[in-house]
């Protein structure tokens, strides 16, 4: 889940909402990667994002 930038408050607020694991599953593999996406628009609009992801990877990647 982590890979696709799903927190574990993300997971939780889903298993809350009466999601089974498969399902959660299923929305991770169908979402797309908010980091990727921050990325390609910040080159479109030659905005730099980079810092932004930096920072949102290292929330995850540090989350327990």
């Amino acid at each position: 889940m982590k890979l696709m930038g799903f927190t574990k408050e993300d997971v939780a607020a889903m298993r809350q909402a009466g999601m089974s694991d498969m399902q959660i599953y299923h929305c991770a593999g169908d979402s797309i990667v908010t980091t990727v996406l921050m990325g390609i628009f910040g080159e479109m609009s030659e905005t730099d994002y980079h810092e932004k992801i930096e920072n949102y990877v290292e929330r995850i990647v540090n989350e327990n």
